[in-house]
């Protein structure tokens, strides 16, 4: 680990203030997340509210049901009442985010999903329009849990053209196929749904029910974390594709490093470099949690996540496992590079 200054605020921007909150909650950093809490909220106001949420729902979920139901609530209250201090009860939010175990399985879900239903015939499609069929598929555990988000998430999320309460009615409709012990998941889902008008609040349902079908005991592990350099106490792990300084970063590595070059070329065609690389980079250190509950289904669902992730921007699943060796290989490369275009100098 190397520390470098910089001369200037590195949370000035309000994507970077949002990335370093999502992904210290990730690692379980409490004082890295509420500085970019405090950074994001003069930018945000009660949108930051908004953020959380949909933190709450991609990467604790069905790990920790009763925090999301409490992030929930506080949300609720922020975006409908505009007479609230927008501040009352964020520091304790983030912080119960930041030390809540985490359940990335919403988001591999949700991704696995959207890939299998573009995968499917038109007719397939069509049938998964209609409700009974969609009930069908969803309530059936025989069925795999991703051709039953697929049908959830055509009904009630997909289907743009539909008023919001004619979906939000179809997704409480799943509480005529699925056990009473998923109902309040269901609720959840329905009003976080209702807020942030986002397919990641749908897979809670299903993920639940999924936990109750299986027997298993709670299994939490600490996944070890890559390499990383800060600059003003911030880590160059903020920098992701979703950045302007990671998309740059990640683009001189691919010119800079041969390695990743030669990698790419044997497995990817050239449009897609620049986007398989940057999802490389975003598995690598920006989407992992560091206090990870793990269930039967967690990591198939990761994997099939994974896949659907990196085959949307262009790599074929041959060309994943060797891309992202190569990427964790050349970390102190892209670190390098982050702090440069950072502006970092050594402490």
């Amino acid at each position: 680990m190397r520390k470098y200054n910089c001369p200037r605020d590195l949370l000035s921007d309000a994507y970077t203030s949002s990335s370093l909150l999502q992904k210290a909650i990730r690692r379980g950093d409490a004082d890295l997340a509420l500085l970019a809490a405090e950074k994001l909220l003069p930018k945000r106001g009660k949108g930051i509210w908004r953020r959380l949420l949909a933190i709450a729902f991609e990467d604790v979920g069905v790990a920790n049901v009763a925090l999301l139901a409490r992030v929930l609530n506080l949300a609720e209250a922020q975006l409908i009442d505009r007479g609230l201090p927008v501040s009352r009860g964020l520091t304790n939010a983030v912080e119960a985010l930041a030390q809540s175990p985490k359940s990335r399985s919403a988001d591999h879900l949700i991704c696995s999903a959207r890939h299998s239903y573009q995968t499917k015939s038109i007719t397939s499609r069509a049938m998964l329009s209609d409700l009974p069929a969609v009930l069908g598929v969803a309530g059936d555990p025989s069925q795999p849990l991703i051709e039953r988000m697929a049908a959830i998430e055509d009904a009630c999320g997909r289907n743009e053209r539909g008023a919001c309460a004619a979906r939000l009615e179809r997704l409480s409709a799943l509480k005529c196929v699925l056990p009473t012990e998923v109902h309040d998941a269901i609720d959840l889902s329905s009003r976080g749904f209702n807020l942030l008008k986002d397919g990641i609040a749908l897979p809670l349902p299903l993920l639940v029910s999924a936990s109750l079908e299986v027997d298993h005991e709670r299994n939490i592990s600490w996944p070890e974390m890559p390499s990383v350099d800060y600059v003003n106490g911030i880590p160059a792990w903020v920098w992701d594709k979703h950045t302007s300084i990671g998309k740059r970063a990640f683009k001189r590595l691919v010119s800079e490093s041969k390695p990743v070059a030669r990698c790419l070329h044997h497995y990817v065609s050239p449009e897609h470099h620049l986007g398989s690389v940057c999802m490389a980079g975003f598995y690598l250190d920006a989407a992992p949690v560091s206090f990870r509950f793990d269930w039967p289904g967690s990591e198939a669902l990761e994997d099939a996540g994974l896949k659907a992730d990196m085959g949307k921007v262009g790599c074929p699943p041959c060309g994943i496992e060797p891309l992202k060796e190569v990427v964790a290989e050349n970390i102190d490369h892209l670190n390098a590079i982050r702090v440069a275009l950072a502006g970092g100098r050594p402490a």
